[in-house]
């Protein structure tokens, strides 16, 4: 359930959880989705567990409702053989049929759950994968940040080294030159 209000959605996951998020726009925030939902990797383990869980009730409705028809087929078997007095074989039966379709109409209701909870792992596994794009794509930009950081580092460092190189070498020069100054006497 969504209520939207002033800049702000709500929503009721549970009768005691409220999660409130602002909506920005995208020109403050190219990526809203990175800074407005947290996902994790444990929401995506938890609905595949429920998944699970609605796989196991489809087989346990499935079962139920072969029960169900074994023993109305019983039943049936029994009331013809004649053998039961004061039979009320017609209302079990009768019964029997009902229960099988209420467990036919859950097993339907139960499948369209599946459906959903399938979309809905879909939806979290490409809201994830955009998470972690958007993370990569931040993380590239800071790289390409720091790469050019350090190109203009690397350059200097070069130009320091050049630099260096030509006071060692006019030193040099200048202590030759001022050996043999000495020497000359000049």
């Amino acid at each position: 359930m969504f209520s939207t209000h002033k800049k702000c959605i709500l929503s009721f996951e549970k009768s005691d959880t409220v999660l409130l998020s602002k909506i920005q726009s995208t020109e403050d925030n190219p990526f809203p989705a990175a800074r407005d939902t947290t996902l994790k990797f444990l929401d995506r383990q938890r609905l595949a567990h429920l998944e699970d869980n609605i796989l196991d009730l489809i087989t346990v409705l499935e079962s139920f409702y072969s029960t169900l028809s074994s023993l109305k087929h019983q039943c049936s078997i029994h009331c013809m053989q004649n053998s039961c007095v004061d039979c009320r074989c017609d209302a079990i039966i009768e019964e029997f049929g009902m229960q099988m379709c209420d467990t036919e109409i859950l097993k339907k209701k139960v499948e369209v759950l599946y459906k959903r909870s399938q979309a809905t792992a879909r939806l979290l596994s490409d809201l994830l994968e955009y998470d972690n794009a958007q993370v990569t794509h931040l993380n590239s930009r800071s790289l390409s940040g720091l790469t050019k950081e350090s190109k203009d580092e690397n350059f200097k460092m070069r130009l320091l080294t050049v630099v260096d190189f030509l006071i060692i070498v006019l030193n040099c020069a200048n202590s030759i030159t001022g050996e043999k100054c000495e020497r000359c006497g000049r």
